[in-house]
């Protein structure tokens, strides 16, 4: 849920840090009052902190969804990634 800001709805503290013009957007959205609206150049928002703790320790089970409105559907976009080019998953649009 993205309520006009980068709160974990889960009250465990996990803050989300955008970076590169990341905006919100209150009319595009499926839940909470606001969707997250991304250029579709370098915006993301880092959810894993620094290198250890939260998204960085080893787990053999996760969870990951999300909607996804996308005015683009030219070139390669990436939607989502996590753990680099091995061990690792990501979402993209080709």
């Amino acid at each position: 849920l993205f309520n006009n800001n980068y709160s974990d709805a889960t009250n465990n503290g996990h803050m989300g840090t955008p970076a590169n013009g990341v905006l919100f957007n209150a009319i595009h959205k499926v839940e909470g009052s606001h969707s997250m609206f991304f250029d579709g150049s370098n915006d993301l928002v880092n959810v894993g902190g620094t290198n250890t703790g939260f998204l960085h320790e080893p787990f053999t089970q996760w969870s990951v969804a999300f909607w996804m409105k996308a005015n683009l559907l030219t070139n390669t976009r990436i939607i989502y990634d996590q753990g680099g080019s091995d061990n690792g998953i990501a979402f993209r649009i080709n």
